[in-house]
């Protein structure tokens, strides 16, 4: 039986020093410790089924394939990333829009406001050439996760 990341969360079914460094980084600055405690509600998953990372709400899936090719600080980011999910209640909010649509747009709003409250994606010890996250839109710093959705659609439709 692999040990619990968080006293407060006993069925946690992932154990990864490269996760609880991460973690860790999150939990000990007041600024990003909200993030951490959303983290602690999730139970995780450790899965294929994505690319990288993803959350429902409820689960937070693991790609550890992905989750060991990033250094702690750019874990630390994505995780972050994935908690901001949770705290926006995009899985709620998603309603009848299309699914990858939302997805991009929520992630918009969400890397805007972690590269400005976070200090952003670049981490001086990733490798040179790893390609940095995919969704790269300041301009959704100051609007909702509806507005850029409905922006974009405006755009593809054009």
């Amino acid at each position: 039986m692999l040990k619990p990341i968080h006293p407060h969360n006993p069925d946690l079914d992932f154990d990864s020093k490269k996760y609880r460094k991460a973690y860790l980084l999150l939990d000990q600055k007041s600024t990003t410790k909200a993030y951490a405690y959303v983290l602690a509600g999730l139970r995780r998953i450790v899965t294929d089924k994505f690319d990288t990372m993803a959350v429902d709400g409820t689960y937070l899936y693991i790609n550890p394939t992905f989750l060991d090719r990033l250094t702690i600080r750019a874990g630390a980011y994505v995780l972050a990333h994935e908690s901001f999910h949770v705290m926006g209640m995009h899985h709620l909010r998603c309603g009848k829009r299309n699914p990858k649509g939302w997805n991009i747009a929520t992630d918009a709003v969400i890397n805007a406001n972690l590269d400005h409250s976070f200090g952003g994606y670049s981490d001086p010890e990733r490798p040179q050439g790893e390609k940095d996250r995919g969704i790269d839109m300041p301009w959704a710093i100051k609007m909702s996760a509806e507005k850029v959705y409905e922006k974009l659609k405006k755009e593809n439709d054009e």
